[in-house]
């Protein structure tokens, strides 16, 4: 809080931290969950087993804490902007994974009909996740009250 001529200049950026948190989140629960399975289901392939799921996890981690900070405490404009450009980095990281998942997954299908391949929810959380995140670009920095 900077107070200078009866001008008082406080982070608005409560919208922007939920963003991070919940879209932090849901890229956790991402990474978490199955991005393939095999087999009808029996052998599921979750993204925490590739260095591509972990450093998801790692990121969805680091905004969801992000966002736990600013609703404690507010953040500032540049870190918000630095959160949310690392979130959407990582949605078009996702959105690219999962184009080149459902290309694997189509190859699998159509070559090897005995492994019954089914893409996973996971990539599409982290996709999700990640636009979410990116939404704290989109938020009012701060607010000037008058006294």
């Amino acid at each position: 809080m900077t107070t200078s001529a009866n001008v008082i200049t406080r982070p608005n950026n409560l919208l922007g931290s939920v963003f991070l948190l919940s879209g932090g989140s849901v890229m956790v629960a991402g990474a978490l969950l199955p991005w393939l399975t095999m087999f009808a289901g029996l052998q599921a392939y979750r993204g925490v087993i590739g260095l591509n799921g972990r450093l998801i996890l790692g990121v969805g981690i680091v905004l969801s804490i992000s966002g736990v900070i600013g609703l404690a405490r507010g953040l500032n404009t540049r870190t918000l902007r630095v959160a949310g450009a690392v979130a959407a980095a990582t949605a078009l990281f996702g959105g690219v994974l999962l184009y080149r998942m459902i290309e694997m997954w189509r190859n699998l299908s159509a070559n090897d009909a005995m492994m019954i391949a089914r893409p996973g929810i996971g990539l599409p959380c982290v996709l999700v996740g990640g636009l979410l995140s990116a939404l704290a670009l989109r938020q009012p920095q701060t607010r000037r009250l008058r006294l």
